[in-house]
């Protein structure tokens, strides 16, 4: 289960605690905000299903620690990366973003900032991945560099480079990114070990097996699929990518190749990301180019000085030049999220869809690869046929009607759907909230491929709204001495007192928003249901979400 501790409380037992509570877990429930992310089903195929909000009151908890020496270490390990990080990076928003790099430490990260690597395709060196391992490992691997050349000791390398690698992924909190990296490159050390030809393919392919046995949801989890879908692109497209042009000066070549390796993985991440994320980094390239190399500097900073660490003078040094590295880098991601058309967001594609942009992707390399005249025409078919699927989901989307009561936490949130227009009744203050509009408002809009959005006046305690042949009819606050004839959609909002009597007319449907109390919402499912009126509460069940077509 989730366990949430209120802010104002004392800080949350430490890890290896025994808590006894006294209140009844939730199970996890799904907003049903159309377009939004499936969160019960992530949790799900995370083995989490319940969740709880703790006070003080209501929990005990015990006074030891239960952890394994490994665990012990571990923590006692990353507690003092983190100590050190703090004491010599102490300015915000420098200090989350160093604790990110180093050892994937998410809790001091500015959510803005996080936004902005997000929008400019960067937010990859953020989390701990194959960028961070491939430093770890070049590291340990100059490190052991005199052990490979004497017999005696040959066999201790590889023991001391695997050990590096897989202490550092469990002190980076052993998040699914680092872990597969972490095995490929475990695989790669073993072949070169039994003194075998390394092929990075079946690297590839044996640690998604492993990890697919393991965890089979792991296939469901966005960050597996984008991480092989980066890994395998470089390794099917950097070299054709890089050598489509040449450079003969070193600098540019060197830039070029930074290049070649973003756009590389840029090739068979696309599809997957259009799908899952519905936005696509216009100046990734630019972005990438700068951000790449200087992450990796400044986590190399970062473990020196966590060796340096004894020398307060070298210490403070080092954290002076890891501050002005760090700010110089997000300063640069702000410029680039500034220019014009940064994020292209709203596109939509279905399934089919993405399968069809991975054929044409593999029928274009295929003909490059055999110089044939049929894989040239496959993509043209498949190419076709993306764009006419495109093509009717535009045409339907023109003449859908829907209605939509958003599960926003005591708000209320409406809007009416006709065509690509979406007309908006509810609360004001939720459209000046970025967070909100990212959050509920953008994959709704997403979803119904919305052109056009217009905001209504607020709505008064008793209104009547006609759209799409239907009569939907709205109140809070008290209960109107009568409906309307022939109401559709009787709409309930705030703290309205049940009093079901004065309807003089029974509603097609009856809806309570997440502004009505829980107490009261059931108030109003029981009278409901004894007069077998269709009921939805949106609290209990999720957004409201009717097709009129």
């Amino acid at each position: 289960m989730l366990i949430y501790f209120r802010k104002d409380s004392l800080p949350p037992p430490p890890i290896g605690t025994i808590i006894t509570i006294t209140v009844q877990p939730q199970p996890i429930t799904n907003s049903g905000n159309p377009g939004s992310f499936d969160y019960k089903r992530y949790c799900l195929f995370h083995g989490i299903t319940h969740q709880v909000y703790l006070t003080p009151e209501n929990f005990v908890a015990d006074s030891g620690q239960h952890l394994t020496a490994l665990q012990k270490l571990v923590e006692n390990t990353r507690a003092f990366v983190l100590k050190q990080i703090r004491k010599y990076i102490n300015t915000e928003p420098a200090l989350g973003l160093a604790e990110a790099l180093l050892v994937g430490y998410k809790d001091d990260l500015d959510k803005n900032l996080v936004q902005s690597y997000t929008n400019t395709g960067v937010v990859h060196i953020i989390a701990i991945s194959g960028l961070h391992l491939g430093l770890i490992y070049w590291l340990l691997q100059i490190i052991c560099q005199p052990l490979y050349k004497k017999k005696k000791t040959r066999w201790l390398a590889p023991l001391i480079v695997l050990s590096g690698l897989w202490i550092f992924s469990l002190v980076a909190g052993a998040q699914a990114s680092v872990l597969r990296s972490a095995l490929m490159f475990s695989c790669l050390v073993l072949g070169n070990w039994m003194g075998r030809k390394s092929s990075m393919l079946n690297s590839l392919a044996l640690s998604a097996t492993i990890l697919v046995c393991a965890d089979p949801f792991c296939l469901w989890d966005p960050g597996f699929q984008l991480s092989y879908a980066a890994v395998l692109s470089l390794i099917l497209f950097m070299r054709r990518v890089y050598h489509a042009l040449y450079f003969p000066n070193k600098i540019t070549d060197y830039i070029w190749q930074l290049a070649a390796v973003s756009i590389a993985a840029q090739i068979l991440t696309t599809p997957v990301s259009l799908y899952i994320f519905h936005q696509f980094p216009v100046w990734f390239l630019i972005t990438n180019i700068v951000a790449v190399p200087l992450s990796s500097i400044i986590v190399l900073g970062e473990i020196l000085l966590l060796i340096v660490s004894f020398s307060t003078t070298i210490s403070v040094f080092t954290g002076k030049m890891l501050i002005h590295l760090i700010e110089w880098m997000n300063g640069w991601i702000r410029q680039v999220e500034a220019l014009p058309l940064s994020l292209w967001t709203g596109i939509l594609i279905s399934l089919p869809q993405m399968v069809l942009l991975y054929a044409i992707i593999f029928q274009i390399r295929m003909a490059a690869d055999n110089r044939s005249a049929w894989f040239i025409k496959t993509a043209l078919v498949s190419t076709c046929l993306f764009f006419i699927l495109r093509c009717l989901s535009f045409i339907e989307k023109q003449q859908q009607h829907a209605i939509l009561i958003y599960s926003i936490p005591k708000k209320t949130a409406m809007e009416f759907i006709s065509g690509r227009t979406a007309s908006y009744y509810g609360d004001s203050s939720l459209l000046t909230d970025p967070a909100m509009q990212n959050f509920n408002f953008r994959p709704a809009h997403t979803f119904y491929r919305i052109r056009e959005f217009k905001v209504h006046d607020s709505l008064s305690n008793q209104e009547l709204i006609r759209f799409a042949g239907k009569k939907i009819f709205h109140f809070a606050g008290f209960v109107p001495d009568s409906l309307p004839p022939q109401t559709d959609f009787c709409i309930i909002s705030g703290n309205t007192r049940f009093r079901p009597m004065a309807f003089t007319q029974k509603p097609a449907w009856l809806i309570t928003d997440p502004t009505v109390p829980f107490k009261t919402t059931d108030y109003w499912k029981k009278w409901a249901d004894s007069l077998q009126i269709p009921f939805h509460s949106v609290s209990r069940n999720g957004a409201f979400v009717v097709n009129l077509n």
